[in-house]
């Protein structure tokens, strides 16, 4: 079945609030990278400006996670015009610690080591199983209904 972006979105925040679970987590942050290979014209007909500035205001305001950095790679144009209207939603401390990469993997890898990253990264791990990981957030989707309730 095709997921929709709110989907992903929603899958996100579930797997964020798994993350909350761990001390390390907590101590340490977390830094988001997201990954739009893949994307088309039907996910950007999708991006409303509303449902990126509401999912950043959850993000953001109601979840007790450091954001030490997002990373954001292979961006279409639409998610660049998206993201100026955003970010003027964002703390300036925030706003710094967002980059738009576009097709510069290397530039991802000035920010976070290549020996962490899976392969599809540029790293040297196991590429990403994105339905691998979707299917472990879903699974701990009722235990997180709160979030959407």
């Amino acid at each position: 079945s095709q997921r929709t972006l709110l989907d992903n979105l929603r899958a996100n925040l579930i797997a964020i609030e798994m993350l909350l679970e761990e001390e390390e987590t907590q101590i340490c942050g977390i830094v988001i990278i997201g990954d739009f290979r893949g994307f088309g014209f039907a996910q950007a007909k999708a991006m409303q400006p509303m449902v990126f500035r509401n999912y950043a205001n959850v993000l953001l305001n109601f979840f007790p996670v450091r954001i030490k950095g997002i990373h954001v790679i292979e961006q279409p144009k639409i998610f660049t015009l998206v993201f100026a209207i955003v970010s003027q939603f964002m703390k300036e401390k925030l706003r710094k610690r967002v980059f738009l990469h576009g097709s510069n993997i290397a530039g991802l890898h000035k920010h976070i080591d290549k020996s962490i990253l899976p392969n599809d990264f540029g790293g040297g791990n196991s590429p990403t199983d994105v339905k691998e990981w979707l299917r472990f957030v879903m699974n701990g989707e009722e235990d997180y209904q709160h979030l959407w309730m």
